[in-house]
């Protein structure tokens, strides 16, 4: 009915080896369409708009390094999907705003729509201790590949809710002065995403999707596909491997965390045991109002493992695709996947189908939708998100000038969830079990027995079990489905040591649970050689580094049978759990689940001695009273801790003393405190902790909290360590602090009428974005009185300092943060050797006048 300029660009791969195009029009419609003035033109390179330089990214590549990107990127065409390695960074160097930092740069994305033209998506890992957006290892790529703000969009969303998703957001970019338009950028899966989420640093895994990528390399080289076993035999594997294993504690880490990624791969415990449960349902319920379906693609599921809860965290990732939303015709509750009558046939989807057969997920995961689908919930965060959501659909606009954000997207989305919502509620209370197949029924997709040279190498798992001062024991896992036939083992893949007396058989892999065989190799062995049965190619498998997975963790194994302790001074009456007065010897764990009332009554002693501990999930109530405190003592200084983990309601506790208790190191369960509290708000007041053998006297984290009136004495190292948390500090003496007194991170606290004597590092510490407000309060003996450090705000009123280095230290330690910042009024200091150290961009104001910043390089000094 009108005439419109319709325009289409595209561009041709390198590969391409005809000299000539041809183009044409189709109409897929019934309609009649009229086309005039009809063109085609060519363009060596496209242009891109240019954008303010001061909004830019820019990136310095000497030419050589460029012809290695292009050869990698030639490479990629002629495979077919783009093939990354560690060694295909090159280095650069890059300019925002007023700085200027070296880089290291590499080709990044699977699909080779990240190729197109001279638009290449990047990897970029910031050098030498800097920083970008506090990240120190970022990706970008074109808008187009991730659906423009739906991307964005989602990751705020999940962050808004407590959920995990790298940080997200736009930006122009050039490469040597020529402008490549505008660009996303995503946060790498590093600490820093964890941490700027108020999680504590834990490995972040996935399963290695090299295999498929494999196959989908070998099927555009040859048109042939494979149906092959992927998810089954992909390796589970963290990010920064070398850093992971190198650290004892994240060394930990990971081999829970990789134990609970198989048990989530196999299903050998329910989600409510492998995952922090309102998390996983939160991250499902989202993934419906948003339809990021992309993301639940086993090769592309992140996971965090939370070091103290000893349990799995989704991230959010990689939602869309070019296409936009991905399969579009589901329903909008995922959960009605689970009533589809048709047999499961993938492997890698009856993994996540399995977690809507638990009644605990599925409870958490109706509170959740009804959450999510509250149009009035999602009309405030998109008011809130507003400017941010119309500056970069400005920005987009200047390269794609059509795009426009589609702000009805979530609350369509909503609307079908509410309308869906009472349905799914019907099925689940017709279907109480919700165990709607019978996996032993479910006609798997028959595996490709085809032998293939090029696949066997990665479907043979080896994991070094064990090791004696000769000798490695190997368990070798065979995921192909072919008999192999183990020869031999040496250092290299082509570097033989020596060959098994015999040839050693492992059975073809069936289904779900690999064949497997245990062999022993001299120390020094890299590599186990193998053949498949029946051909003679030698094929060799390095050996990981680490164990093979496990089936358990310890907090699994802890509460495994938790229930009301089985102990003579502990009545049971109602739901409610009395750990009566008297004095009490414990040798045995005590776990106690959710949904209990715990008390402790006043003149309650107990001794916990023999590596016992004591672990809630429910709020205590610890009344004491004065002549008659509740005592919780270790005497062998033993005690694996005292710990309350997502209480739900607050606890309270009165005239209470903490004493040479030890922290929780259980088979690779470790936390940092002699009492610790979870996301589990509590109140503390008139309570003692002496002399505790630990990294924390007390350590509470992600929980509102009150300490008042309360005593630290003589710690092993901090006395009192909050991360992530609000709440006040009150009339708190601390004496002989091994570290530092008082040290806060990402915390809001209100800090009054305390006294720090002999703290032998830092009296208060506010670091990794803290905001703490100290009034009344004195330090006497220590390195540092006051610090602020890493975009904390630290203000003092009426505070002083006594026998210490430095008064006021302001200061920069961690590259991802800034400087620190300190407001100080009506502040004294006698007996220093400095009254202050303040590091350039770090501030402070000091009784009315502004010191300028001058010192360098302060971490130096104290780190």
């Amino acid at each position: 009915e009108e005439w419109r300029e319709l325009k289409l660009s595209l561009s041709v791969p390198p590969s391409m080896d005809r000299d000539d195009l041809n183009i044409y029009v189709w109409n897929p419609g019934k309609e009649p369409v009229y086309v005039d003035d009809f063109r085609v033109s060519y363009q060596k390179f496209r242009s891109y708009p240019e954008y303010r330089a001061e909004e830019s990214i820019h990136f310095l590549v000497d030419t050589l390094d460029m012809l290695s990107l292009e050869q990698k990127r030639n490479e990629a065409f002629a495979n077919g999907v783009l093939e990354t390695e560690e060694d295909d960074y090159v280095p650069g160097i890059m300019y925002y705003r007023d700085s200027i930092m070296p880089v290291e740069l590499r080709l990044k994305g699977d699909w080779l729509d990240h190729l197109e033209g001279r638009k290449w998506s990047f990897r970029v890992k910031v050098m030498k201790q800097n920083t970008w957006h506090n990240m120190s290892v970022y990706s970008i790529h074109t808008p187009y590949a991730r659906d423009f703000l739906n991307e964005h969009v989602s990751h705020r969303l999940f962050r808004k809710s407590d959920l995990l998703a790298p940080r997200y957001g736009f930006v122009p970019v050039t490469l040597n002065g020529t402008s490549l338009g505008i660009y996303a950028w995503e946060e790498h899966f590093e600490k820093h995403l964890v941490e700027s989420a108020s999680r504590r640093e834990g490995p972040i895994l996935k399963f290695d999707e090299g295999l498929f990528w494999l196959s989908q390399k070998v099927y555009m080289q040859d048109t042939q596909y494979f149906e092959l076993p992927f998810l089954e035999a992909s390796d589970i594997m963290p990010f920064k491997m070398n850093r992971t294993l190198k650290d004892p504690g994240l060394r930990q880490s990971f081999m829970l965390g990789n134990n609970l990624m198989n048990q989530y791969r196999q299903g050998l415990k329910p989600p409510s045991e492998v995952f922090d449960l309102d998390k996983l349902a939160g991250y499902f319920a989202l993934m419906d109002l948003t339809r990021g379906f992309h993301g639940i693609a086993w090769h592309n599921q992140r996971f965090y493992y939370n070091p103290v809860l000893c349990r799995l965290e989704p991230i959010f990732f990689d939602a869309y695709t070019e296409d936009g939303v991905f399969t579009p015709e589901r329903n909008a509750i995922s959960g009605f996947f689970d009533f589809d009558p048709e047999p499961v046939k993938r492997f890698e989807n009856l993994v996540w189908v399995r977690l809507f057969q638990d009644e605990k997920f599925v409870g958490e995961y109706i509170k959740w939708l009804e959450k999510v689908s509250d149009p009035v919930w999602i009309s405030d965060f998109l008011q809130e998100e507003e400017k941010s959501i119309s500056a970069f659909e400005e920005m987009i606009r200047e390269e794609f000038n059509s795009y426009s954000y589609d702000r009805g997207f979530l609350l369509e989305n909503a609307k079908r969830i509410r309308f869906e919502l009472p349905e799914y509620k019907q099925h689940i209370s017709e279907n109480p079990q919700y165990a709607h197949f019978d996996e032993d029924k479910i006609r798997y997709v028959e595996y490709s027995r085809s032998y293939d040279p090029r696949f066997p190498e990665y479907y043979v798992n080896a994991y070094l079990q064990d090791s004696t001062e000769i000798e490695n024991i190997i368990r070798i896992d065979n995921i192909y489905p072919l008999e192999i036939e183990l020869t031999g083992y040496g250092t290299g893949k082509r570097v033989p040591l020596g060959g098994f007396r015999e040839v050693i058989p492992v059975p073809a892999f069936e289904r779900r649970f690999p064949s497997s065989k245990t062999v022993t190799v001299p120390r020094g062995s890299k590599y186990v050689y193998f053949n498949v049965k029946g051909h003679d190619d030698r094929l060799a498998v390095e050996i990981m580094p680490f164990p093979s997975p496990g089936d358990y963790t310890p907090e699994q194994e802890l509460f495994l049978e938790a229930g009301p302790p089985d102990l003579p001074f502990v009545n049971t009456v109602n739901g409610t759990l009395t750990f009566i007065k008297g004095q009490h010897i414990v040798n045995e764990p005590v776990i106690i689940p959710a949904g209990y009332n715990v008390i402790f009554e006043a003149g309650c002693e107990i001794d916990f001695r023999s590596g016992s501990m004591f672990i809630s999930k429910s709020p205590l109530q610890m009344a004491g009273t004065e002549t008659s405190p509740v005592i919780i003592k270790s005497t062998d200084n033993t005690a694996n801790g005292f710990t309350v983990l997502q209480a739900g309601n607050p606890s309270v506790l009165k005239n209470v003393i903490f004493e040479g208790l030890n922290t929780l190191n259980y088979k690779g369960w470790m936390l940092t405190g002699a009492v610790n509290f979870y996301e589990s708000n509590v109140e503390i007041d008139e309570v003692q902790f002496n002399s505790n053998v630990c990294e924390d006297g007390l350590n509470i984290i992600r929980s509102d909290f009150s300490v008042t009136n309360s005593y630290f004495n003589n710690t092993f190292s901090d006395a009192f360590d909050s991360d992530f948390c609000t709440g006040l500090v009150r009339n708190v003496r601390f004496v002989d602090s091994g570290n530092d007194a008082i040290d806060f991170s990402g915390s809001v606290v209100e800090i009054t009428d305390c006294t720090i004597i002999n703290a032998v590092d830092k009296g208060v510490s506010s670091g990794e974005g803290s905001t703490l407000s100290v009034s009344n309060t004195s330090v006497q003996g220590a390195v540092i009185g006051y610090a602020s450090k890493d975009n904390s705000n630290l203000t003092l009123d009426n505070c002083t300092a006594a026998n210490v280095k430095y008064g006021l230290a302001a200061f920069q330690k961690k590259p991802e943060y800034g400087p620190g910042h300190i407001k100080a009024g009506g502040f004294k200091a006698e007996g220093f050797d400095e009254l202050y150290i303040v590091e350039t961009f770090s501030t402070l104001h000091l009784n009315g006048t502004i010191v300028i910043g001058e010192a360098t390089k302060v971490y130096d000094l104290f780190y």
